[in-house]
């Protein structure tokens, strides 16, 4: 069995609300999440499933996912796509003055965004760490903490 990046990329989806990456056509729509998927890939460490065996032309993995597998992945993706929003909206806090940024109100917002971007990439986090606690042995526990 198999599993598609869109089930990976549909629970994203579910979790941010951004009009722009919902304006961008199917096609780059999906090469945008594929991207961050490769991304998120990095993060997620674990000797429960080769996460290497996929078949990015046909944008699926080789086996079977678990909905858990699946859900740190898409915490991840979400990290990832979080990232880049707070760099821009740092830099042009960079580039105004402290009156000019509280006009435009973009503090607030990169509060925000700060905030939901510790708050997934905990999750992301625990969820592994949980994950990987439950489905692997002490030996390769010890392993993967050798890894971080």
């Amino acid at each position: 069995m198999s599993t598609p990046y869109d089930n990976i990329h549909n629970r994203v989806l579910i979790k941010v609300s951004d009009r722009d990456l919902l304006s961008l056509l199917p096609a780059d729509l999906e090469e945008y999440l594929d991207n961050l998927l490769r991304s998120a890939l990095v993060k997620f460490r674990t000797n429960n499933v080769d996460l290497s065996d996929r078949n990015d032309g046909a944008r699926e993995f080789n086996t079977t996912l678990s909905e858990i597998e699946e859900e740190i992945l898409a915490l991840f993706e979400v990290v990832e796509w979080l990232t880049p929003q707070i760099k821009s909206i740092d830099i042009l806090k960079q580039n105004l003055s402290t009156k000019d940024y509280k006009l435009a109100s973009q503090a607030n917002h990169l509060d925000k965004l700060q905030a939901l971007y510790r708050e997934s990439q905990i999750t992301a986090e625990r969820l592994r760490i949980d994950y990987n606690f439950r489905t692997t042995s002490l030996d390769d526990l010890l392993w993967l903490l050798n890894m971080d």
